[in-house]
């Protein structure tokens, strides 16, 4: 299921707090209304964020055609959504390529055309990295696997995708039998996402507590680990959810391979390795919630990270939209760069 549509000048967001037990959407033709719900939990993933952000600078331009300031004010409304979210690589890429638009029809009529145009290319080649990731991940998998499934983005933008993509098309192939579904987010909204989207596919799903997910192994119960990366530093080391080290470490010790999801647009060459991430904490209040509506007994503190980091001897390869990828990742990565998509034409 698409998070995101574009129609007619008009932005619709799908509210991901209230999905499944609801589908609500946001309709928005003023770029304000975007930006404040790119703020919020209802809209959440690095795809969706930078291209909502393409289609609300397009709003801005829509509305703002005939200002004498029309660049500056376009400038403001971009530096709004880097300093929003400042560590999403593709909405800096996207704001990137809006900006050189301006400089290529900065006198043309065709100046809003030109910006629209760019966004629903940014859009449309989300698709094509998303469904080519999905192609790729499903090559490594064996016939009727058994996976193991960590994945804190159920949504994007485009079309389904990261390790939903690849199981999707696994399962077009019979290359997948049963997934026993992980949860890394405090209220288990994660899991009924995910596990309403593999009912969709038709693929068998056992629900699982994190820490259960290690029982498993030394069964022989599962063929390999499957996990989303959300941003990956030089040498190749992870950022993913909460509770994939621990699934890392026990498939590592069980010799269970273990594959990610990563775009290379979520390649960070300035960071070295992983320990250079900023460590980051899930808001307390969050976790004693899930326990009672009182919560946890005064004085009982509760900690949650909000993201884990994974050195990256401890996975098998990467699925990216450039083909799969294997260590040395100092090496392989750059020359993954250089690959060319096997279809970079869609029609939508």
């Amino acid at each position: 299921m698409d998070a995101l549509l574009w129609q007619e000048k008009s932005l619709s967001l799908l509210d991901q707090t209230k999905y499944p037990r609801e589908e609500v959407w946001y309709e928005n033709k003023d770029y304000r209304k975007v930006l404040e719900l790119l703020r919020t939990p209802a809209v959440e993933g690095d795809t969706i964020i930078a291209i909502a952000g393409a289609y609300a600078y397009c709003l801005a331009a829509i509305e703002l055609e005939n200002a004498p300031d029309l660049f500056q004010q376009l400038s403001r409304v971009k530096e709004t959504l880097l300093s929003d979210h400042p560590r999403c690589l593709p909405l800096k890429d996207a704001m990137s390529r809006m900006d050189k638009v301006w400089e290529q029809y900065r006198n043309s009529p065709e100046l809003i055309v030109a910006f629209q145009a760019m966004a629903v290319t940014v859009h449309r080649q989300d698709v094509i990295a998303a469904r080519a990731t999905s192609r790729e991940g499903r090559e490594i998998m064996p016939d009727e696997a058994i996976v193991v499934l960590s994945c804190r983005n159920v949504f994007h933008a485009g079309t389904q995708g990261g390790p939903l993509g690849v199981l999707r098309s696994a399962k077009s192939k019979n290359r997948v039998s049963k997934v026993f579904l992980c949860e890394n987010r405090p209220h288990l909204e994660g899991a009924s996402m995910v596990a309403k989207e593999l009912s969709a596919l038709e693929i068998p799903t056992a629900l699982i507590p994190d820490h259960a997910a290690a029982a498993l192994m030394p069964r022989r119960s599962c063929d390999l680990v499957l996990i989303e990366g959300l941003r990956m530093a030089a040498n190749g080391d992870l950022l993913a959810g909460p509770g994939t080290y621990e699934l890392a470490i026990a498939a590592y010790f069980h010799s269970i391979p273990v594959y990610a999801t990563i775009r290379m647009a979520d390649w960070d060459t300035s960071v070295p390795d992983g320990e250079s991430f900023p460590k980051e904490d899930m808001d307390p209040t969050l976790v004693p919630a899930l326990y009672s509506e009182a919560g946890l007994p005064e004085g009982v503190e509760a900690w949650c990270p909000q993201y884990d980091m994974l050195p990256s001897y401890l996975f098998n390869g990467l699925m990216t939209e450039k083909g799969l990828v294997f260590p040395p990742y100092p090496e392989t990565l750059p020359e993954a760069l250089t690959r060319t998509a096997d279809k970079p034409v869609l029609f939508l």
